[in-house]
């Protein structure tokens, strides 16, 4: 499925869903991730971008960029009522800490609606994000990712 240059399909897995993504970037890959996540939910191209919230992550490897990118989107919708359509990351960024570790940093904005004002059709929730099968890849052609959520 495409939509809007991003990349993804949907991953069958038991008594969960899940999504393969990919990227000609990390930035772009980050990118299909979520609005693939958010199309287990609902019709995302029925949404509108009528709001926009300022994401901010870091973490110590791209696995768990992903991840933290994820739950903070899946609290903002849980938390705040919203369904986002797209996500645009503004910046991402590798550091070293005192300490010698390497890090990630991203900040992104996604944009959507509040749930209760959506007329995409929605087609159920997600609980968590999960860590199992999770997998972050770089390719010769670009990136791939797959995440399984419980649904």
């Amino acid at each position: 499925m495409r939509l809007k240059g991003r990349r993804f399909e949907f991953l069958e897995h038991t008594a969960d869903s899940g999504v393969i993504a990919y990227g000609d970037s990390l930035e772009s890959l980050l990118e299909s991730v979520s609005v693939g996540m958010f199309s287990i939910i609902a019709d995302v191209e029925a949404v509108k971008p009528s709001q926009s919230v300022r994401i901010e992550v870091e973490a110590n490897d791209h696995e768990t960029l992903l991840m933290a990118l994820l739950r903070e989107l899946l609290f903002q919708h849980d938390a705040h009522g919203l369904i986002f359509r797209d996500l645009k990351v503004e910046e991402l960024g590798e550091f070293v800490d005192e300490q010698g570790g390497r890090h990630f940093k991203l900040r992104a904005t996604a944009f959507g609606e509040p749930v209760s004002e959506t007329e995409a059709e929605l087609h159920g929730d997600i609980k968590a994000v999960t860590y199992h099968g999770l997998k972050v890849e770089q390719h010769a052609d670009g990136w791939r990712a797959q995440v399984i959520f419980d649904v």
